[in-house]
C-alpha cells in the first residue's frame, strides 16, 4: 500500500495498531478478517481519522464476534466510506456489545439484509442500532414499515448539514427536520463552535400516556 511507504500520519499509525491487534489466537479467522480489511479501497489509499475510527470499531467488534466482523467487512456498504456508513458501523457495534446476544443476529439475519447491508439501508441500520428489543428491529427492517425523511441544509458554521428522520408507527409531524436544524444552529451560536466533524447520531422515543405500547417517534442523524 502506497501510504506505508511515505510519511505515516498519526491516523495511519493507529490503523496499523488496530489491524495488528486483529491477529489474535484464532489465527485462521484473524487472517481472513485482516485480508478483507486490507482489500478495502478506502484502506488502500491512505487512512483518515474517521477511517481509523472505523477500524477501531472493527477491532472491538472482532473481540465480540469475529465471524460477524468478517461478514460485515465484506458487505457492499463498506466498499466506500461515507458518514452514513460510519453511523451504521457504530450502530452495529452497539448491538454487538449489548448483553442481549440476539440483537446483532436479529439484524444480520433479517431477510432484507441477506445479501449484505447496502448504502440504501444504512439509515435503517443506524436506527436499529439504538433499539433494545429484537422484535422492534425486525419490524423496523420489514419493507414499507418505516419512512425516511432527509433534509440537506447548512448553518453558518456547518455547511453540508444533513438530517435524516426514520418514522415508524407515527403520524407525520411537519417541521421536525427543520426544528433539528434550528437546534443545531442555536447550539452553534451559543458555543461558537461548529458541529463536531465526526458523524453523530441521536434518537428520541415518545411513550403514550394512554397506552403501554411504545412508539418510536423519530430518529435523526446530524452529519457532515
Amino acid at each position: 500500500m502506497p501510504w506505508v511507504q511515505d510519511d505515516i500520519t498519526e491516523a495511519e499509525v493507529e490503523a496499523i495498531k488496530q489491524i495488528t491487534w486483529l491477529n489474535d489466537d484464532d489465527e485462521g479467522d484473524a487472517i481472513a478478517v485482516i485480508e478483507a480489511i486490507l482489500a478495502l479501497p478506502w484502506v488502500q489509499d491512505g487512512i483518515t481519522e474517521t477511517e481509523a475510527e472505523v477500524l477501531d470499531f472493527f477491532e472491538d467488534l472482532d473481540d465480540d464476534n469475529e465471524q460477524a466482523a468478517a461478514a460485515i467487512i465484506a458487505m457492499p456498504f463498506l466498499k466506500s466510506l461515507e458518514p452514513d456508513d460510519v453511523l451504521a458501523v457504530r450502530g452495529i457495534l452497539r448491538l454487538a456489545r449489548d448483553e442481549d446476544d440476539s440483537l446483532l443476529s436479529t439484524l444480520l439475519d433479517h431477510p432484507s439484509l441477506r445479501n449484505g447491508i447496502t448504502d440504501a439501508q444504512t439509515t435503517l441500520v443506524t436506527a436499529a442500532g439504538t433499539m433494545w428489543d429484537p422484535e422492534e428491529i425486525l419490524r423496523l427492517l420489514n419493507p414499507d414499515y418505516a419512512d425516511i425523511e432527509t433534509l440537506s441544509s447548512s448553518t453558518m458554521l456547518t455547511p453540508g448539514l444533513k438530517v435524516s428522520i426514520v418514522r415508524t408507527g407515527t403520524q407525520p409531524q411537519p417541521w421536525t427536520a427543520e426544528g433539528a436544524i434550528d437546534a443545531v444552529e442555536f447550539t452553534e451560536k451559543i458555543m461558537q463552535l461548529p458541529l463536531p466533524r465526526q458523524p453523530r447520531g441521536s434518537s428520541a422515543e415518545r411513550k403514550s400516556r394512554y397506552s403501554q405500547l411504545r412508539r418510536r417517534q423519530l430518529r435523526f442523524r446530524l452529519q457532515l
